[in-house]
C-alpha cells in the first residue's frame, strides 16, 4: 500500500495542534499546507522528498523525508533570530520535537495514527528567511523521516 502523502501531512499538523506550543506567549497554529498568508507562529507541513525503495529488498516502502517549517514574524532581527535558536533547542513537553516524535506511537504500533509505519525528527535547520507571497518570515526547517 503507498504512503498516503495527505495523511501524513495531517497527522503531523494535528501532532503539533495536540501540543499547544507557544511562541512567546502566543500558540502555534498548525497547518498539513502552506498558507498565502500565515499568521505567525505559524506551522506548516511544506515539501516532501520520496526516495523509492529504500526499505524491504527490491518491493521497498517510501522512504519519505517531509519538511516543517515554524514561521514567526520579522519584528526584530536580532530577537527573532534568538527566539528560533532558543526554540530549535528545546525538547519535552511543549517543544515542536516532542510533538512530533509523540506521533510515533507506542512501539510496535503505526506512527500518526496508522498513516505510517514509522518517523522520526531528523534534524532543524536556521535560522533563515523564507518568502511567502510577498512577506518574509523567519523560521526553523524541521526534517522528519516517514516510512511507509
Amino acid at each position: 500500500m503507498a504512503l498516503d502523502f495527505d495523511a501524513v501531512a495531517v497527522g503531523i499538523a494535528a501532532a503539533v495542534t495536540s501540543a499547544a506550543v507557544a511562541v512567546n506567549g502566543q500558540t502555534v497554529t498548525a497547518t498539513d499546507f502552506v498558507p498565502d498568508a500565515p499568521t505567525p507562529p505559524h506551522f506548516v507541513v511544506a515539501e516532501f522528498v520520496n526516495e523509492y525503495h529504500q526499505t524491504y529488498g527490491s518491493a521497498g516502502m517510501d522512504h519519505v523525508t517531509v519538511k516543517c517549517r515554524l514561521l514567526t514574524s520579522r519584528g526584530s532581527d536580532a530577537e527573532g533570530q534568538r527566539t528560533l535558536r532558543k526554540l530549535a533547542t528545546l525538547t519535552g513537553v511543549g517543544s515542536i520535537p516532542a510533538a512530533i516524535e509523540a506521533a510515533r506511537g507506542a512501539p510496535g504500533q503505526m506512527a500518526l495514527s496508522g498513516a505510517a509505519d514509522d518517523l522520526a525528527l531528523v534534524s532543524v535547520t536556521g535560522p533563515r528567511l523564507y518568502e511567502i507571497g510577498a512577506v518574509d518570515f523567519y523560521g526553523l526547517e524541521f526534517s522528519v523521516l516517514v516510512i511507509g
